[in-house]
């Protein structure tokens, strides 16, 4: 696996071994970057499944101020550091051992914001991928005019109703679905459950 575009284009990456872990694409990533060329410089970028670290250390490669990378398989996560530190980015980059979920809910009370989010939940557990999604629709982590791409077997129709995030674009690769979804600049959240207080399936509060 390689960097594909940016300062970094063309530099090898370590991948966890085994099953655990299904590698985005170099096509797939070069698509997502096409995509959120408008908003990568000086993006912060949230990497969620992050696996090798490949998406985030893309967008540091592309011009992103910070990418934190959520994993919580210490394999991969030994493998994201590695990546880290191969391309000499530490000071741009943070390495959460975490579920997505639980991750999501502590940046939300931390009150962060990204830019552009990444999500390539398990294809097995649709659970989850329906979760982050109903999550992010109802959550303020998600800056104005920013980008949260999914990568999913989902058929489109069964995706949950969404509030203030627009689908904006889809496109497949083999099983894959990748969507984009964009929140439009100054949307305001609607009357829900107070954000501190939900907790999103399979988690605790």
């Amino acid at each position: 696996m390689k960097i594909t575009g940016g300062i970094f284009k063309g530099r090898p990456l370590a991948s966890p071994k085994g099953k655990g872990t299904r590698p985005t694409s170099a096509k797939l990533r070069e698509s997502i970057f096409a995509l959120c060329a408008d908003r990568i410089e000086g993006a912060r970028f949230l990497d969620l499944f992050a696996g090798s670290g490949a998406m985030g250390l893309e967008a540091l490669s592309r011009g992103a101020r910070h990418a934190t990378f959520v994993e919580n398989r210490m394999a991969a996560l030994h493998v994201i550091r590695r990546n880290i530190t191969t391309l000499s980015v530490r000071e741009r980059a943070t390495v959460l051992r975490a579920d997505a979920r639980i991750a999501l809910k502590r940046s939300e009370k931390h009150r962060a914001r990204f830019d552009i989010i990444v999500a390539d939940p398990p294809y097995e557990n649709r659970e989850v991928t329906v979760a982050i999604l109903s999550f992010l629709d109802n959550s303020s982590l998600l800056a104005g005019a920013g980008c949260f791409f999914l990568e999913t077997d989902i058929a489109p129709g069964s995706l949950p109703p969404l509030r203030t995030l627009l689908r904006n674009k889809e496109r497949r690769s083999g099983r894959t679905l990748l969507f984009l979804f964009r929140r439009p600049e100054n949307r305001r959240f609607p009357p829900t459950t107070h954000r501190e207080d939900r907790v999103l399936p399979g988690t605790s509060s």
